[in-house]
């Protein structure tokens, strides 16, 4: 049996469509394989009103929070408090699951994994399949050439059903997606026992992804292993807004700006504490991002200028339009980065 997370901001579109697929779930109700969802919300739509009325007439046990503080990383703190069964699976609201979901992890649980292994699971990840009518050559290509991120696609070409993700040096994949991701009681029991909190949390137009990463290094600082598996599926419902050019380019900007140092910060911490790395290997890394981040930065300007045939009469020239978003970037990011990385070293050199 499992419990659910589901994290929401002004979902009233979208949570009835996601609760259904979890009701249609492949003996849901005849092997009462969910003890009880909680929702936790930060919404001021009708989103906790629909899905009160869902769960009352489905008799579904569930909870709401009502949270105070923006951003997904304290909904889903404030929601994992509250697990009770060994494992616990955390949905998005634009996340429809497979009707096999549960049976699947079931069975992973039951007879892929040994008892001793079950003990040391930190969070096991699952495969992204795209739901989209979105007839758009460019936004095709986004989706083709940037699937982690949308949370999309066959994350590890594992050959068995489920196996563990490795950390090592390549900087490359260390952990897995959080969309419809499982998470232990035990890691979560550890988290919150040595006081850990997540550094990064999207929200808003400025979003410090990579919260799901952030989770899947601090599982491995606490000595719990990283599981994928190509057998639980989930489709991903991609709305038009999210993957529009513009908000495209300045989402993957902003996501390099912040939390890949954040990232890689994680990163040397750990591969200190495992003595493969030395600190001139990170820094040269990081001189690396910095470089690919400012060429990303006037490809996307010049792009801007050039799709939408600005005139320099009625705009901003190219200078003016540096100049703003490097000031917009800096106050937002300077000192934030700063404390962000103190964070992440206070909160982890005790372990």
């Amino acid at each position: 049996m499992f419990d659910i997370i589901i994290t929401t901001r002004n979902s009233k579109k979208k949570i009835i469509k996601c609760l259904e697929y979890v009701l249609s779930a492949k003996s849901f109700k005849k092997k009462n394989w969910v003890n009880k969802i909680i929702l936790s919300d930060y919404s001021n739509d009708n989103t906790k009103v629909l899905f009160k009325k869902f769960c009352r007439e489905n008799q579904i046990k569930n909870f709401i929070i009502e949270n105070t503080k923006p951003g997904k990383s304290p909904a889903l703190i404030s929601a994992l408090s509250l697990v009770q069964k060994p494992f616990v699976v955390l949905i998005d609201d634009d996340n429809l699951i497979k009707e096999n979901f549960f049976y699947n992890l079931n069975n992973l649980l039951k007879h892929h994994l040994k008892k001793n292994q079950i003990r040391r699971v930190g969070i096991i990840g699952s495969q992204g399949l795209p739901l989209t009518n979105i007839k758009n050559k460019k936004i095709t290509e986004n989706i083709l050439n940037f699937p982690n991120m949308f949370a999309l696609g066959n994350q590890y070409n594992f050959p068995s059903i489920i196996q563990r993700v490795k950390f090592n040096n390549s900087y490359k994949k260390y952990g897995v997606w959080g969309a419809c991701s499982i998470i232990s009681k035990n890691f979560i029991n550890s988290f919150f026992q040595q006081n850990m909190n997540l550094v990064l949390n999207p929200k808003g137009q400025f979003s410090d992804m990579g919260e799901d990463t952030e989770l899947s290094l601090i599982a491995h600082f606490l000595n719990y292993n990283i599981y994928f598996s190509n057998s639980l599926m989930f489709y991903h419902d991609l709305e038009f807004s999210r993957l529009e050019k513009d908000k495209f380019i300045n989402k993957k900007l902003k996501f390099a700006v912040k939390s890949d140092v954040v990232l890689k910060y994680y990163t040397y911490l750990l591969f200190k504490k495992k003595k493969i790395i030395t600190l001139k290997r990170f820094f040269f890394s990081n001189i690396k991002l910095l470089i690919i981040y400012e060429s990303i930065k006037y490809l996307a300007l010049f792009l801007r200028l050039k799709i939408n045939k600005i005139n320099k009469k009625n705009i901003l020239t190219l200078r003016q339009e540096k100049i703003k978003l490097n000031e917009l970037i800096k106050k937002r990011n300077s000192d934030d980065m700063i404390l962000s990385l103190k964070q992440v070293k206070q909160q982890l050199q005790n372990i």
